[in-house]
């Protein structure tokens, strides 16, 4: 019977129940006793209500260590003690959509598109300012906002049984957006760019292989000209999602799980 839970954790600040210091680097070994931290302890003990004997799966955040299966020890004090019982066998699969590029929207939209992307398995979003977002980010929130759309991430990944988080960042200019799609040139990726341009083509037609897909998409309103022939000098095609006009947030989701089940089909 697989975990009832599952659980990201920084692996390398969990701590030795002998002698309370950092697991750090070390290896992770059956039987081993762990502390985890005041907030994980907190969570598991007062809001998923687990008890002693529970077993819930460790994933780690930074992706370093392989995910385990534990088992709950202790409750009692503020921090959880969890025994590890055995490794969680995984298999590498390739991501139909390893990227999303998506124009900031005003409201709660953006963290709409996290928590699905990262349902969907996106492996990085990349947030950027077009000239037509409604939501102008402001330096001095910006690493909160940050903060606020990876624990959205890292909640849908637990919830959807992803193993990793997507990698998030905003880019706030279009000199960086460029600097950051052409550093992309050297992998073998499909770009390809919504747009309610008559010249873009059928999602269906592009896909024809099995490379892994960038996607983006622009705000309510679509792109200026400039920014669709940024994206083209950077080497997208621009594709349209059918005859209806979507919703940036709307647009997002239904491109990546299209994508997908066409990625899938080939």
């Amino acid at each position: 019977m697989s975990p009832k839970k599952r659980l990201f954790v920084n692996f390398n600040k969990l701590l030795l129940v002998n002698n309370s210091k950092p697991l750090g680097k070390s290896e992770v070994l059956q039987g081993m006793l762990l502390h985890l931290d005041a907030e994980d302890s907190h969570y598991l003990r007062n809001v998923c209500r687990l008890k002693e004997g529970d077993e819930i799966a460790l994933f780690d955040r930074a992706g370093t260590h392989p995910p385990l299966t534990s088992s709950i020890q202790s409750t009692v004090a503020d921090r959880v003690v969890v025994k590890i019982l055995s490794p969680i066998e995984t298999k590498l699969q390739l991501r139909p959509v390893e990227m999303l590029v998506f124009a900031v929207c005003k409201g709660d939209k953006n963290d709409l598109v996290v928590q699905k992307a990262t349902e969907l398995g996106v492996g990085h979003i990349w947030f950027w300012q077009a000239e037509r977002s409604v939501l102008r980010i402001k330096q001095n929130s910006l690493s909160e906002r940050l903060n606020r759309w990876r624990r959205i991430a890292e909640s849908a990944a637990e919830q959807s049984g992803n193993q990793s988080i997507p990698e998030i960042l905003l880019i706030d200019d279009h000199d960086r957006l460029r600097e950051n799609l052409n550093a992309l040139a050297h992998q073998d990726l499909l770009r390809l760019c919504c747009s309610l341009s008559p010249q873009a083509l059928s999602l269906h037609d592009c896909i024809k292989d099995k490379r892994q897909v960038v996607l983006a998409v622009g705000p309510e309103g679509d792109m200026t000209p400039g920014e669709e022939d940024l994206f083209r000098e950077c080497n997208f095609n621009l594709v349209n999602l059918g005859p209806a006009v979507l919703r940036s947030e709307t647009a997002a989701i239904v491109a990546v799980a299209m994508t997908q089940a066409l990625w899938r089909a080939r």
